[in-house]
């Protein structure tokens, strides 16, 4: 991203856009001092494999193989190229490409079986995390924050753009998105890690992937954190523990972080955000 781009972002998250939310946030349980550390002091963000997610359809896609011969055979080919020794001749990859086409004419091999275990593979080795464009919800309280015990960071996209731009939205749909092996790229796999179930629109999710960085750090700007929102059971023993944290982020000379509450209202379903002074 050139200066320019960068500048033309920043004003068009701040303004406020149908694209971007101005902030995304991160529920998390609070349990983990070192996982807080991680955010808080070391600005850095864990990513997971797609297979620790909660949800087993999560990540999931119908892969179908539609094509002429000789373009089932081109792909095959481009398949081989890929995963071959590079010391390989070429006329011995189209050799053994026509003789995958003959067997799956033959129904001696699966191809489609092979292009689902490629998925799960490039799944598998992918690094993912996971936003909300919402602070006040209920059920993100109660599923990821421990029943309203743990905490919600709060980031300005506009600050980082590098990273925060790559957080692209979920997709809510009834049924897996569909990949066709033979006509379309394989990042056209990626369309599995942005499409979940309907029923988890609630959520407002935002995810970043990272291929090939599964269990590794995605580093972003300190000052992108600009808040820490408490949960409304959390404790105070909780809350002490967090503020170490904010100590040990003031002693690195790193931007303050505003502190919110969550209040639960006294006549509705609703979560409201309360600043604690200081």
């Amino acid at each position: 991203m050139t200066k320019i781009e960068e500048i033309l972002f920043r004003r068009k998250i701040t303004r406020g856009s149908r694209s971007f939310p101005r902030f995304l946030y991160k529920y998390n349980n609070a349990q983990s001092i070192n996982y807080l550390r991680d955010i808080i002091v070391y600005s850095k963000f864990w990513l997971s494999s797609p297979y620790d997610f909660n949800d087993p359809f999560d990540t999931r896609i119908n892969t179908v193989i539609s094509g002429s011969g000789p373009e089932i055979i081109r792909r095959i080919r481009k398949a081989l190229e890929r995963i071959e020794d590079s010391s390989r001749k070429k006329e011995d990859i189209d050799r053994e490409a026509a003789k995958l086409y003959a067997d799956l004419k033959n129904k001696n091999v699966d191809l489609k079986k092979l292009a689902k275990n490629s998925h799960e593979i490039t799944m598998q080795s992918s690094g993912v995390v996971c936003f909300s464009e919402d602070p006040r919800n209920i059920l993100l309280w109660s599923h990821y924050a421990n029943h309203h015990k743990g905490i919600c960071f709060q980031f300005n996209i506009a600050v980082n753009p590098d990273i925060f731009l790559y957080a692209l939205p979920v997709i809510y749909a009834e049924k897996y998105p569909t990949h066709n092996w033979v006509k379309e790229s394989d990042d056209k796999f990626r369309d599995g890690v942005y499409t979940k179930f309907r029923d988890w629109e609630y959520e407002k999710e935002r995810r970043i992937m990272s291929p090939g960085l599964m269990h590794q750090y995605l580093h972003f700007h300190a000052s992108s954190l600009e808040s820490v929102i408490y949960g409304c059971k959390i404790s105070d023993s909780q809350i002490d523990e967090v503020r170490k944290l904010l100590e040990e982020r003031k002693s690195k000379s790193l931007p303050r972080l505003a502190e919110y509450r969550a209040i639960q209202s006294d006549d509705a379903y609703i979560i409201r955000l309360r600043k604690v002074p200081g």
